[in-house]
């Protein structure tokens, strides 16, 4: 996985000083999967991941697939 340094355009957040290569690659991995829906920058992909896993934990993104999926499920 290429690492990147954080883009000046994102200020802030918990994970800011953060080190995403500390991080599971493969959560890590998920977590920049899910952002490039809003993206099409993987640096910045990476560094909202980041974000989002060191403020909310590892398992963030797994249960944020579960919910889509449940969501999804329930309209149907």
């Amino acid at each position: 996985m290429k690492y990147c340094k954080r883009p000046k355009a994102l200020k802030g957040g918990i994970g800011q000083h953060a080190d995403p290569r500390k991080i599971n690659k493969r959560v890590l991995a998920l977590g920049i999967k899910t952002e490039m829906e809003h993206t099409n920058n993987r640096c910045m992909a990476m560094w909202i991941s980041t974000d989002h896993i060191v403020e909310l934990g590892q398992n963030y993104y797994k249960e944020l697939m579960k919910m889509e999926r449940k969501l999804k499920k329930s309209k149907s």
